[in-house]
């Protein structure tokens, strides 16, 4: 529709009717450009997510096991958030863990809090894999586990202590990049 103005009113004119075919080849290009992002969202929000919580040190240490044998033989994980809470907590299982992961050949990257040098050598000593360290003033109560899709999450102050195992690829990959740019940061 088109529309002039004459004096004091206004008079319209229709278009071709043959110009709606126009219209909706416009509205039809449009969307076919869109598609395929649409489809990629799509397919991205397919990606299963599932969650599962640990309570207790039985719970904690259920979590700690699976990571053992999803990465047995010669996996690798990357945590940060090392308080050496893990230790105090779970007692003797710490020591057994570590042993495992030597045993199985679990490459293990970790970020520990710079405290533990003088608050904990012997944790140090013990503990099987690669280190560095970051400021006491980014201390953290929780560690961040990322590996082969999973992040576990693992609050050792709460009340029981809880562990939270997120099993999403993209979520694991997202972790990862953050505990690398942390690693590049860390002072070995």
């Amino acid at each position: 529709v088109s529309s002039i103005i004459k004096g004091k009113k206004q008079y319209f004119e229709g278009a071709s009717p043959d110009r709606l075919m126009d219209v909706l080849k416009e509205r039809e290009e449009k969307l076919q450009s869109i598609i395929p992002s649409l489809n990629e969202k799509l397919k991205a929000s397919k990606e299963k997510q599932e969650v599962t919580v640990y309570y207790g040190v039985k719970g904690i240490r259920s979590a700690m096991d699976k990571i053992l044998e999803e990465l047995n033989p010669n996996g690798e994980y990357f945590d940060f958030g090392v308080s050496g809470l893990f230790r105090e907590i779970m007692g003797p299982y710490w020591d057994l863990w570590q042993k495992k992961k030597k045993k199985y050949g679990i490459k293990s990257y970790v970020i520990f809090t710079e405290e533990l040098k003088d608050k904990n050598p012997k944790l140090l000593k013990d503990y099987f894999g690669q280190a560095r360290f970051h400021p006491k003033a980014y201390s953290s109560i929780t560690d961040t586990i990322s590996y082969k899709g999973t992040v576990i999450l693992v609050v050792w102050t709460a009340k029981p202590p809880v562990a939270i195992v997120i099993k999403n690829n993209d979520n694991a990959e997202s972790y990862k990049n953050q505990f690398k740019l942390m690693w590049k940061l860390a002072k070995k």
